[in-house]
């Protein structure tokens, strides 16, 4: 990548950079912000972050980038990572107007494997805690929902009583009866223990 690596304080405007360029230089000079910076900060690390960039730029050459509304894309079977300006602490975005239930119900209408990150304040998913970040002024306990199943849920599981988020379809060869039938003993085996 052949972007400059300026200095601590110095600024990006001193280097004749395109438009995308600019950009993405403005989020690489300062970490966890909400819209690109000029000024390098204290502990941007532009070198490290572009080789980072660079040894991954194979994942995501096949990406196609459009500029619109979510509720815009076409329901596909895909991985839908779903990262919206957060609902309690998202109000530096430009775009910060959304309708929270709107995108809930728009979210879980995917098709595939959908997760959707937030905070623990947000109220418009069942979020379940992940990580305590600290930031620069406040901590924040990051969150997920998802509509398959996550080791962030934290419920005890039975060997018995299936517990699953979305509907447990059969194994490829193995009939919906034998499953109902697999599930009815299992019922009447732990109704034998109680």
């Amino acid at each position: 990548m052949g972007l400059p690596e300026p200095k601590y304080k110095e600024s990006i405007e001193s280097f004749n950079l395109a438009e995308g360029e600019r950009l993405l230089m403005g989020f690489l000079v300062a970490r966890g912000v909400a819209h690109p910076q000029k000024i390098v900060q204290q502990f941007s690390d532009i070198a490290q972050a572009k080789k980072q960039i660079a040894s991954q730029l194979f994942k995501i050459k096949h990406w196609q980038i459009r500029q619109g509304s979510y509720s815009e894309i076409e329901n596909t079977e895909a991985t839908w990572f779903i990262d919206p300006p957060y609902q309690f602490g998202g109000d530096h975005y430009h775009e910060n107007g959304i309708d929270f239930n709107h995108l809930a119900e728009w979210a879980q209408s995917r098709n595939g494997h959908v997760i959707v990150c937030e905070n623990t304040k947000a109220n418009w998913l069942p979020f379940y805690p992940m990580r305590e970040l600290s930031g620069a002024y406040t901590k924040t306990t990051e969150a997920i929902w998802s509509n398959y199943r996550h080791n962030f849920q934290a419920v005890q599981l039975s060997m018995f009583e299936p517990r699953h988020l979305t509907p447990l379809a059969p194994d490829a060869g193995e009939s919906a009866a034998s499953t109902s039938s697999l599930q009815a003993s299992a019922e009447s085996a732990s109704e034998g223990t109680a």
